[in-house]
């Protein structure tokens, strides 16, 4: 909230007549003037259902099988990444045990 100084604010309480609408109140009322005419507006371009003019629908079945199939292949295709990686670092870890000289299937000594 704006506060003015105690001058302003008595000269502009002598403009202003006492029923004056607020500035929260009137944003208020002016977005709700922009709904009304927004859905008047779309009520205008209403169409009623015409089954001679409707064209032929895709089946849902179809997608259906469409979305399950492509969940399958994000998947599928994710778990193949994984276990690429995986086998990249146990041949990192195999090498790396051969390099300090242990066997790579034997437990580490604690």
């Amino acid at each position: 909230m704006l506060r003015l100084p105690r001058a302003a604010s008595a000269q502009r309480a002598k403009e202003l007549p006492v029923n004056a609408p607020s500035a929260r109140w009137t944003a208020w009322a002016a977005g709700l003037l922009t709904l009304v005419a927004a859905t008047a507006a779309w009520a205008d371009d209403y169409v009623d259902y015409d089954p001679s003019t409707a064209r032929p629908e895709v089946s849902a079945p179809l997608f259906v099988v469409l979305a399950y199939s492509a969940i399958w292949l994000c998947v599928v295709g994710f778990a193949v990444l994984i276990w690429r990686r995986q086998r990249r670092i146990d041949d990192q870890l195999a090498e790396l045990g051969q390099r300090l000289g242990r066997d790579a299937a034997a437990p580490p000594a604690p």
